[in-house]
């Protein structure tokens, strides 16, 4: 009996034991655990904590590629940005002084930074300004306005486009200009800052016309010294396409005539509406290039001297006064080429200009 008692709490007792094991068992695996789970947690921030901090990097974006620095009288800023950029080098030039030049970019290739006015500086005259830089502008923040005309303030002038950034109140004139210093600048843009949105489209018709004084719009008259046995239409076609302002018109063209107009949107580049190539058949040559004229209205503006400005640009001086069939008119004529160049008014209030050898 005393050893069947025993026995009984020996059971007892590894029952208690093994339960007791057990919960051993448990609690040291719910530490481990825990433990795995905390490790895992602290490599995880261990991995956040390795990653690069983010830092800014200089964003082109900015810039849009390629415009200036538009921060006025800050010059340490535009210095710094334009070495990030990395797009155009520092230079000194006798006349220009310090600007920064390069050939990456597509349109703004040098850039001028003074108190008042920062500079763009492009090899593009406005007239190739076209729809990819004009996107350039709006990404930028410059809504357009269009073209217009500027005045150097010593009687001559000359087309130019408009830009405006109602964010900045920054302005941008585009206009043609040339430099000696760097010959194959074409254009620059002014970036100057003003609070007043560009008007456009005031008042009504102006007294006078707007002569532009140095638009070389003339054709090239080398197609006078050639012999064809035919319209040379495509050669005529090329010519005017190097110049960019006018469009092939089908419609006025036959055998004997190319005609061409001038590009919609592009009336305030040039003072001229059309130009004309008349084929002589019996001569196999171009016998006269007709252009039309708009700009001169009326006899009075034969005399204006915008218009003697705008002839010198396109390589013609005044000769001297003479009718063309009782119109009054004007001789200009090329010392270069010998040709010569008549402008007349006829009575309906047209003008011509007849271009001859």
């Amino acid at each position: 009996m005393k050893t069947k008692i025993l026995n009984s709490f020996y059971v007892l007792m590894c029952v208690a034991m093994i339960g007791w094991v057990s919960s051993c068992g448990k609690d040291d695996d719910s530490e481990p655990k825990k433990k795995t789970e905390e490790k895992k947690e602290e490599d995880e921030q261990g991995k956040e904590g390795d990653k690069p901090t983010k830092t800014v990097e200089f964003d082109k974006a900015y810039a849009f590629g390629e415009l200036p620095y538009l921060k006025h009288v800050d010059t340490k800023g535009a210095d710094e940005f334009e070495k990030k950029l990395a797009q155009r080098q520092k230079q000194t030039y006798p006349k220009l002084g310090e600007i920064y030049w390069g050939n990456t970019p597509k349109y703004f290739k040098g850039a001028k930074y003074t108190t008042n006015v920062i500079y763009g500086m492009m090899e593009i005259p406005i007239v190739k300004i076209d729809a990819e830089f004009t996107k350039l502008m709006t990404d930028a923040g410059f809504s357009d306005y269009g073209t217009s005309v500027i005045s150097d303030g010593a009687g001559n002038v000359s087309p130019c486009h408009i830009y405006w950034n109602a964010k900045l109140k920054i302005k941008a004139l585009a206009y043609d200009a040339k430099h000696k210093d760097i010959k194959s600048i074409r254009s620059v843009v002014e970036f100057k800052v003003d609070e007043n949105e560009p008007q456009t489209g005031q008042g009504g018709e102006p007294e006078e016309t707007i002569i532009l004084t140095d638009v070389t719009d003339f054709p090239d008259v080398k197609v006078l010294n050639g012999e064809y046995e035919s319209l040379p239409k495509q050669q005529l076609i090329e010519m005017e396409d190097a110049l960019g302002l006018r469009f092939y018109d089908e419609e006025g063209s036959d055998e004997s005539k190319a005609e061409f107009r001038t590009k919609q949107g592009y009336e305030t580049y040039s003072n001229l509406n059309a130009c004309m190539y008349f084929y002589e058949a019996s001569e196999k040559a171009i016998s006269f290039i007709a252009l039309s004229c708009p700009v001169v209205k009326k006899v009075e503006d034969l005399d204006r001297k915008e218009l003697n400005q705008w002839f010198a640009a396109n390589g013609y001086t005044f000769v001297k006064k003479q009718k063309k069939s009782n119109a009054p008119g004007a001789l200009y004529k090329n010392s270069v080429t010998g040709v010569k160049a008549h402008i007349y008014l006829k009575a309906n209030g047209n003008c011509f200009i007849e271009i001859y050898k």
